[in-house]
């Protein structure tokens, strides 16, 4: 009898989890420059891939859809050769469907880089922010109602 994951063609099986957990994605490697956003230091990119744990696996599916399109526009095409002079009419529409499932997962991947690029500047401009108004706060040069007080504090002193 089949097994419930082998059942549910959206599911993974092991192997194929396995294999898809251990690919090397661009999304993994410590202490890297992420293009796009430059001189981001790793601590942040850390934190950062540790709140999106399901990208790896998305960066994963897209290359795997790709790969498998590129398999079979390769073999429809060597059947077609195999088959020479008789020709498959769903040949041209399945090479179609190949390239686009291809374009399409390029598309993403690349996409899902360029947002963790937007991501990441976005997060370090906030953090640079952040530390620069606790450093003003601190000198008693913040705007928060907190260091208003402080200021007032000293005139009177």
């Amino acid at each position: 009898s089949m097994s419930r994951d082998e059942e549910d063609i959206g599911m993974l099986r092991g192997a194929e989890l396995q294999q898809l957990m251990s690919m090397p994605l661009a999304d993994t490697g410590k202490g890297e420059n992420v293009v796009g956003a430059e001189g981001v230091p790793p601590a942040i990119i850390e934190a950062e891939r540790k709140s999106k744990p399901l990208r790896r696996y998305r960066l994963g599916s897209y290359a795997l859809a790709s790969s498998v399109a590129a398999a079979q526009m390769v073999s429809v095409i060597q059947a077609g050769v195999e088959a020479w002079p008789t020709w498959n009419p769903q040949a041209v529409p399945d090479i179609g469907m190949d390239i686009l499932v291809i374009i399409s997962g390029t598309l993403l991947w690349r996409t899902e880089l360029q947002n963790r690029a937007e991501s990441l500047k976005t997060i370090w401009a906030k953090a640079r922010t952040r530390e620069e108004s606790l450093k003003r706060a601190e000198a008693g040069l913040g705007d928060t109602l907190w260091t208003s007080r402080m200021r007032k504090k000293k005139t009177k002193d």
